[in-house]
């Protein structure tokens, strides 16, 4: 069948799948599905078909088997008759299930029946044939079958209803399919005649007594009464599903007649259920669930309906359901090209809106880590702070107790120089006195005893000054290695005096008592001889700790 792509078809189900799938992560929308309760009878049934189309590949392995098992039967046989029978049963199941392999059967069948020497089995043998042929649409094959058999045969054996059911399936579809209006009409004729000759002919016990009666009363206008009489054989506790499957699918179309579309939908779903329990590939209440779903807008639902329909008539080979298939086909796939359009433009909105939140979150991102990196600098600037801080405290606590201790024995030399200086003036004359006072002795003293505690009071703050301060500078202009421990030179009390942040060369010099020009060369020298360049020299010294 070339009358659409089904390869285009699939395509646009798993593209039109992945648009809804990303919509649904995108938007998260509510789930707002209701309690089975409340539910429509046609909701019901659309989610009981749904649960077995779930179960198809078990239900199809469970019909393998008991095909495998007729099979062995029939390998095994030695009888003809028995042969016959065992292939008349597996002819009833591949004309559901699988119809290449029911061809093979069907002509298996018609050898035995000559076999056999039975016109019964011949007459049955050709009336299969027929309907093999018929369901692939091969209406004059199927015709030529029917009138090989003997009706006299067919009606002593009391198959007449067989006989004229196919007649009428066959003029059925001639009827169909023909666009000569004066064979459509021939037909119909033809196609009504067999199908009274059916009802008058069919057991009234039997399913195809309801079945052909109901739609002789819905082509009468008596969808009510038909669904009633349906429903009298239904009342029976023994009803098996292939009897519910053909029935429900009858009473569907007689709420369709009416206008009762839920009714109608509920019951074709109901019909397409039970047909694949079976199971059956007769699909064309999956067609008619198809279409009314189409009606209630639900197009996915439709969609794969109408895919699986068309699964199942091309393996089954069933003309008259593809053609079905192809008068609603159009509708659905235009109405799933619409909705795709419709989604991507919703997911493309949707799509620019998530990357303007992504871009504004990562602009928030950058900020943040700008303001981040800000304030891990104020820490550290804060910590390196409290660090000096507290080095200054320290500082101060060594110095000021330090200090103190100076400024006290400061104080009593002082007092003993007075001392010496009163009694010099009691004992002696005026030119001891004035000789006394020219002495640089007591200054020097002092001097040298201020600067001894000026050492012991930092190097007790920077124990590894001195070694901290030489690795600053080249090796071969280092200073102070050779010096007594716990003792600096006036070279090294310069640079002691900038690191306890004393950095005017004129209070160094009148600390050293030195020339301000004599402090400023051996700053100089030493920037000058330092291993990271001269900008660097005192900011590295200060960074000694």
């Amino acid at each position: 069948m070339n009358f659409f792509n089904f390869a285009n078809i699939k395509a646009l189900e798993m593209k039109t799948h992945f648009t809804l799938l990303l919509l649904g992560a995108l938007c998260f929308l509510p789930n707002c599905s209701h309690v089975a309760d409340n539910q429509a009878g046609w909701q019901r049934e659309i989610a009981e078909l749904d649960k077995t189309i779930a179960r198809s590949d078990e239900i199809a392995f469970q019909e393998e088997s008991r095909l495998i098992e007729l099979r062995d039967k029939l390998s095994s046989a030695s009888d003809s008759e028995e042969k016959f029978l065992l292939c008349d049963a597996l002819l009833d199941e591949y004309l559901k299930y699988n119809l290449d392999s029911a061809f093979a059967y069907a002509h298996l069948k018609d050898t035995l029946a000559a076999l056999c020497g039975n016109q019964a089995y011949i007459n049955d043998a050709k009336l299969s044939l027929a309907r093999r042929y018929l369901i692939s649409g091969l209406y004059r094959e199927a015709l030529q079958e029917v009138q090989m058999a003997d009706t006299l045969a067919a009606f002593a054996s009391g198959s007449s209803a067989d006989y004229y059911q196919t007649l009428h399936s066959i003029y059925h579809g001639l009827a169909l399919t023909t666009k000569d209006k004066v064979l459509k009409d021939s037909y119909h004729a033809m196609e009504h005649k067999y199908q009274v000759l059916t009802r008058d002919s069919v057991r009234n016990d039997t399913k195809d007594y309801y079945t052909v009666n109901a739609g002789i009363m819905i082509e009468n206008g008596m969808p009510e009464e038909a669904r009633t009489m349906i429903e009298s054989y239904l009342a029976a506790d023994d009803v098996s599903v292939d009897d519910l499957a053909s029935l429900h699918y009858w009473i569907a179309k007689t709420y369709e007649a009416q206008g009762l579309i839920d009714k109608a939908l509920e019951y074709f779903a109901s019909s397409a259920r039970y047909h694949m329990l079976i199971p059956v590939k007769s699909p064309r209440a999956l067609v008619n669930t198809a279409r009314l779903m189409m009606g209630k807008r639900q197009v996915a639902k439709a969609y794969s309906y109408i895919t699986l329909a068309y699964e199942e008539a091309t393996e089954s080979d069933e003309n008259l359901c593809l053609s079905e298939i192809a008068a609603i086909l159009p509708e659905i796939t235009n109405e799933y090209n619409s909705i795709e359009k419709k989604n991507l433009s919703v997911l493309q909105g949707s799509v620019i809106i998530l990357l303007l939140v992504v871009a504004v979150a990562v602009l928030i991102l950058l900020i943040l880590r700008k303001y981040h990196r800000k304030i891990r600098t104020m820490n550290a600037s804060l910590e390196d702070s409290v660090y000096r801080l507290k080095e200054a405290n320290a500082i101060k606590d060594i110095c000021l107790g330090r200090y103190l201790s100076q400024f006290s024995s400061q104080i009593s030399s002082l007092e003993r120089y007075r001392s010496s200086l009163r009694v010099t003036a009691k004992s002696r004359d005026i030119n001891d006195i004035l000789q006394a006072l020219k002495s640089d002795d007591f200054i020097d003293n002092e001097r040298a005893l201020l600067y001894e505690e000026f050492d012991k009071t930092f190097l007790s703050a920077f124990p590894d000054f001195v070694n901290q301060l030489n690795s600053l500078l080249r090796e071969d202009e280092r200073i102070g290695q050779h010096l007594k421990e716990g003792r600096l030179n006036n070279e090294l009390r310069i640079f002691a005096l900038i690191r306890l942040g004393v950095s005017e060369s004129s209070k160094i010099a009148s600390f050293l008592k030195k020339s301000p020009s004599t402090v400023y060369n051996y700053r100089v020298k030493l920037r000058n001889a330092a291993v990271c360049g001269n900008d660097e020299f005192e900011k590295r010294l200060m960074e000694i700790n």
